[in-house]
């Protein structure tokens, strides 16, 4: 089993990376880590999956976590861009409360939090960047990896 991590602010399109992989086994943070920010390393491998991406904000906080990980990506994005998808698909009502709740929690966590976990990636893409060659990149190590 090949294991891609990818992790990102809130608001990055880190589920959209993911989803350049039609053969992987894509894993949320809510499927892979308990209530408790435990991991749930049976869930990782207990599965029929030969690839498996992990997504979320937070996968490269654990330090065995991060020691399963064939690869780790880091998706930059600057902070408009993440207030920019955290508005994606909301009604006009919506929008204040969102924008708020971005200032007051979201910010703060991505820059404090989330952010400084790109020093443990392997491959650090910008956001406008995740249909690129990162994608070709992983793809051939991977199948390179397994033959």
């Amino acid at each position: 089993m090949r294991i891609l991590a990818i992790c990102g602010p809130i608001g990055a399109p880190v589920i959209e990376f993911a989803r350049q992989f039609p053969d992987a086994l894509i894993l949320n943070e809510a499927d892979y880590l308990n209530e408790d920010g435990s991991v749930n390393f049976e869930q990782i491998h207990n599965n029929p999956a030969k690839f498996v991406v992990l997504v979320g904000h937070l996968p490269f906080s654990h330090d065995k976590l991060r020691s399963l990980c064939d690869v780790k990506v880091f998706i930059e994005t600057p902070g408009d861009s993440c207030l920019s998808g955290l508005l994606k698909g909301v009604s006009l009502d919506e929008v204040p409360q969102r924008i708020d709740s971005y200032l007051a929690e979201v910010k703060p966590r991505n820059e404090k939090v989330i952010n400084p976990l790109y020093k443990y990636a392997d491959l650090v893409v910008a956001h406008d960047k995740i249909a690129g060659p990162a994608v070709h990149l992983i793809s051939t190590a991977f199948i390179y990896q397994e033959e």
